[in-house]
């Protein structure tokens, strides 16, 4: 079972990752704040399904860990990428935070107690 360690570093990995994705699709350079930066926030959202809902219990997984949360994050990822309101970095940071929660929700899924529909 994954635990809160795990959850911040597979976090951060991905927001890390995601980051590059985002400036390399952008032809904007890599830069060393903005990928720390974009890690610890990746790390701190894959936090939050366990902030939200405490591990309180092996039957702790409501809503915010959910697979109607993973499908609800995954389409919100494409459509904040073409959101036109949304300045370059918010498009970052939004979608960072996605794929941060996101990684919690996969980790989740690997477990016997897995993920419930809603």
């Amino acid at each position: 079972m994954p635990n809160a360690k795990t959850h911040f570093l597979v976090g951060a990995g991905v927001g890390a990752i995601a980051y590059c994705i985002i400036r390399k699709v952008q032809n904007q350079p890599i830069e060393l704040p903005g990928l720390l930066g974009m890690g610890l926030a990746g790390g701190v959202a894959g936090l939050l399904p366990d902030i939200i809902e405490p591990a309180t219990s092996p039957n702790h997984r409501g809503l915010a860990h959910s697979i109607a949360a993973l499908a609800v994050i995954g389409s919100s990822i494409g459509k904040l990428h073409e959101n036109q309101n949304l300045e370059a970095a918010q498009k970052e940071l939004l979608i960072t935070l996605a794929f941060g929660y996101g990684s919690h929700l996969l980790l989740d899924a690997g477990t016997p107690a897995s993920l419930p529909i809603i």
